[in-house]
């Protein structure tokens, strides 16, 4: 599937996992309730917003992140989340899509940020990766 099996070295590089990320896995900040807003602050994307394969944008809850938060938890749509804990078995580490954003976007703390090198791993090769 990677490599011609009578090559004598292989054409890809192998590397390990940790080191094919462009930052350090992290999860995000928490904000209390009283940061939260309907219509105002960047979007943030929920537990309750992650069902499916892509988290789907339109309704998020926004909140009123500083801008170096932004920056430091800003998902692009080369990224992944992963579920950290989950009211279900079936939803603990369970990963989701990120969708294409033309405005910032940030994650709530039950999630783990996964950037993927594109260089040396497809984001869609790793979602799906058993």
């Amino acid at each position: 599937m990677f490599d011609d099996p009578a090559a004598k070295t292989p054409s890809h590089q192998l590397r390990k996992l940790g080191t094919v990320f462009r930052q350090p896995l992290q999860n995000c900040v928490y904000y209390p309730k009283d940061k939260y807003s309907a219509d105002a602050g960047t979007e943030k994307v929920h537990m309750s917003d992650a069902f499916y394969v892509n988290v789907e944008r339109g309704n998020f809850k926004r909140v009123a992140a500083d801008a170096k938060d932004i920056t430091k938890y800003q998902l692009t749509s080369s990224d992944l989340l992963v579920a950290r804990r989950s009211l279900t078995i079936e939803g603990a580490a369970k990963p989701f899509m990120t969708p294409e954003a033309n405005e910032p976007l940030i994650y709530e703390s039950s999630f783990i940020h996964v950037s993927p090198d594109p260089e040396f791993l497809s984001p869609l090769y790793l979602f799906h990766f058993p």
